[in-house]
């Protein structure tokens, strides 16, 4: 976020003297740009905010943010995980509004005010591909579809009762969308009904899941406001939202949080390839210098390059990361590099973050296990990857091992488990596909060098008059 001018004391005084001499009392939007800080109350989560190694992130949270700069204030976030009380917060004007993917409930419109939806959601059944896929409500008669239940999809649960079929619904308090789609993924159930967000965001953990049709349609998703007269600030918000939405920015910053991510595949695999030939010989130097100079293997250090960046210094992220190795600007001058889009300093700078990471990483943790436990550290945040190891703990098994903690990474997702810990949800799948990624990568690379020594060898012989039979690239093999 863009850092603005304080406001004075003497400014609030002279404000204040203006709001009394023309007998004028300041309404929502004037008193918000007066204090200098919008105040939103929210929930952490997946669709929300949560807390990442660049700071807050989440797609409520950005737009939020978007919204703040519109009004040349500071966003702060009030965390409320219970939905009832987060209304009754914003009812009471504890904040200046709630914003936590709130679909809109005409049984809310007598508690609070909607903003006009700045994106919508719908309730979809899901099946596992291979299996018989149902075209239709008339195809789920005396069929089980299971659902999460609880007070905050009570709604959902009632559609779907009201349905014109004989659905034998099977309702879950204890369990939450991400774990429904887990289990139609293993077969473990046949159809369940999620939200389409929520399909959206975790379909690439889950890529056997499809969904087979929409139960109900579209629902709007909005900001919540306090009801009342003084629509100044909702006003403002609205006028964010259809500006937002006129530009494209709404749609680009939902497909760049919905759009599901690239996997490691056959053709990723051959596009790693064709990098190495086009990409890699003009930055090998600089890894094996780094390489040297910290004590890593080259292709370890090259491969978290390729991860970051597929080796181009000048990529950008949505967020503002950038270079070689995707460093921030607090990283960066952390690490005291001047121009992240310089490719030797991205490197070296990128090198010794992650042994910062490694340092923090308990001693008496063995090898590779530290390494792994440092590159997903390098990925999600220290602070997370410790989080994972309190609940690999809690659960029985080793904190020091990475297979048990990449085993419980992925619960920093569901609110079950990142509600009990410090620094609340995470992906927690990524850094895990993050650390084998570049595992393959580097296995990959190593074998390069190998067939490149070979292939040099072979050279000479042939100088020798020496001949020695082609053999095809076998790296995709390692795929």
């Amino acid at each position: 976020m863009k850092t603005r001018k304080l406001i004075t004391s003497t400014m609030i005084a002279a404000w204040a003297v203006i709001s009394l001499q023309g007998n004028h009392v300041p309404n929502h939007l004037e008193r918000v740009k007066a204090r200098g800080e919008l105040v939103a109350i929210s929930r952490n989560g997946p669709t929300t905010y949560f807390q990442t190694e660049e700071g807050l992130a989440g797609f409520d949270y950005e737009l939020l943010s978007r919204f703040a700069d519109s009004l040349d204030v500071d966003l702060r976030i009030v965390e409320q995980p219970i939905i009832e009380e987060l209304y009754g917060n914003v009812n009471e004007g504890t904040a200046d509004l709630g914003a936590a993917s709130l679909t809109v409930s005409e049984q809310r419109l007598e508690q609070v005010r909607y903003t006009d939806p700045y994106r919508t959601t719908k309730p979809v059944l899901v099946y596992r591909t291979g299996e018989t896929r149902p075209r239709s409500l008339d195809d789920l008669n005396d069929v089980q579809v299971h659902v999460v239940g609880g007070r905050n999809h009570e709604a959902l649960i009632k559609e779907l009762k009201e349905l014109d079929t004989n659905i034998e619904l099977v309702a879950h308090d204890e369990l939450e969308m991400i774990d429904l789609l887990q289990q139609v993924h293993e077969g473990t159930i046949a159809l369940a009904v999620v939200d389409e967000a929520s399909f959206q965001l975790n379909h690439v953990l889950f890529p056997r899941t499809r969904i087979a049709l929409d139960i109900d349609q579209s629902q709007p998703v909005s900001w919540a406001f306090k009801p009342g007269k003084d629509l100044s600030l909702l006003n403002a918000a609205n006028e964010f939202i259809a500006d937002s939405a006129a530009s494209g920015e709404l749609s680009e910053l939902a497909s760049s949080f919905y759009a599901p991510n690239d996997s490691l595949n056959k053709a990723s695999a051959s596009l790693f390839v064709k990098r190495i030939d086009e990409r890699l010989p003009k930055y090998q130097a600089m890894f094996e210098e780094a390489a040297q100079a910290y004590d890593l293997p080259w292709e370890f250090i090259a491969a978290i390059a390729y991860q970051e960046s597929h080796w181009n210094p000048r990529a950008v992220s949505r967020t503002g990361v950038r270079g070689m190795m995707m460093l921030t600007q607090r990283t960066a001058k952390e690490m005291d590099i001047a121009k992240r889009t310089d490719a030797k300093q991205s490197i070296d700078g990128g090198v010794r973050y992650f042994l910062k990471m490694k340092d923090r990483i308990p001693e008496r943790i063995p090898e590779p296990d530290r390494m792994y436990m440092a590159l997903a550290a390098y990925n999600i945040g220290h602070g997370h990857l410790e989080d994972a190891r309190v609940l690999t703990e809690r659960h029985g098994k080793n904190p020091d091992s990475w297979v048990d903690v990449k085993e419980h990474l992925p619960l920093l997702q569901k609110s079950k488990y990142y509600r009990t810990v410090k620094y609340g949800f995470a992906r927690g799948s990524e850094p895990v596909t993050y650390v084998e990624r570049i595992r393959s990568f580097e296995r990959a690379l190593t074998w390069n060098s190998k067939m490149q020594q070979r292939a040099d060898s072979i050279e000479m012989l042939a100088q020798n008059d020496v001949s020695e039979p082609q053999e095809p690239n076998p790296i995709l093999a390692l795929f």
